[in-house]
């Protein structure tokens, strides 16, 4: 008689980070070239995340 426990917990293991990997690529980032203008206008949605753009040839500092 075998005992399978090793190779269960392997193929255990290889599927939780084959999930984690296909999950971690599926996020849908908006990526832009840069912003070439600016607005004051007011955010009223709820911010989670932000990037700083420094000035770089056309684009213009910025948080977006």
């Amino acid at each position: 008689m075998t005992t399978c426990g090793p190779v269960t917990k392997s193929m255990l293991l290889l599927a939780v980070v084959v999930a984690l990997t296909v999950q971690g690529s599926a996020a849908d980032w908006k990526v832009s070239e840069c912003c070439t203008r600016v607005s004051t206008q007011q955010i009223t949605e709820t911010i989670v995340d932000f990037m700083v753009q420094h000035r770089n040839n056309h684009c213009v500092n910025a948080i977006m």
